[in-house]
């Protein structure tokens, strides 16, 4: 897996924005750690990328060698549900 991060500096987090798998290049779209929001598709076209055998061996072999776990949490500040990672944060965007 080979990934982009971005908003290291301006939100201390990290993203996935780019993959590459099967030697197929992927573009991925999505907001913080919501794994409910976003998608996957292939590099320059609106195909959809997650359901290639590729990328699914791809996260699923990254997913079992992390530690890091998201989870549902409530803000203390707002009251509003948001999605944590806990862990590794060069992790987190894998997972």
């Amino acid at each position: 897996i080979c990934s982009d991060k971005t908003g290291t500096l301006t939100e201390g987090k990290m993203t996935m924005v780019n993959m590459y798998a099967g030697t197929v290049a992927y573009d991925v779209e999505g907001k913080g750690f919501d794994p409910t929001v976003g998608r996957i598709k292939r590099e320059g076209s609106e195909k959809d990328g997650a359901s290639d055998i590729a990328v699914r061996s791809a996260l699923l072999s990254a997913v079992l060698c992390c530690n890091t776990t998201i989870s549902k949490v409530k803000d203390a500040e707002t009251g509003e549900e948001k999605w944590e990672p806990k862990g590794n944060s060069s992790e987190a965007p894998i997972v």
